[in-house]
């Protein structure tokens, strides 16, 4: 999704915690920061990052999210993810909530396609 004054790009993810056991799968939120060029990390990096997960049959929650950048990927370094959770699902929806550059920013984000 497009971010604030097209300042970059938040693409909103869930990822399975590598962590987690087969009987009690777990996953985190995560969301990459990145500029347009799609491949390199938001600079400087929002704050204040939480996403308003919607999922079906219950109430939306909100998930904060903290800096937890990878150093294998490229874009890496703009990565903020949850703590591990029950978030299983194949198509995230919801509102990223966020602060660029001392504004803030919220934006419906949906990864159906």
């Amino acid at each position: 999704m497009p971010l604030h004054d097209f300042q970059g790009f938040g693409e909103v993810v869930i990822e399975i915690d590598p962590k987690s056991s087969d009987a009690e799968p777990l996953a985190r939120v995560v969301v990459y920061f990145l500029k347009a060029d799609l491949k390199s990390p938001l600079s400087p990096l929002p704050t204040d990052v939480s996403v308003r997960l919607l999922v079906p049959n219950q109430e939306a929650e909100v998930v904060p999210l903290n800096p937890q950048p990878k150093t294998d990927e490229s874009a890496g370094a703009g990565r903020f993810a949850s703590n591990p959770g029950l978030y299983h699902l194949d198509e995230p929806i919801g509102q990223l909530t966020t602060t660029l550059g001392g504004n803030s920013f919220n934006a419906p984000f949906t990864s159906l396609r």
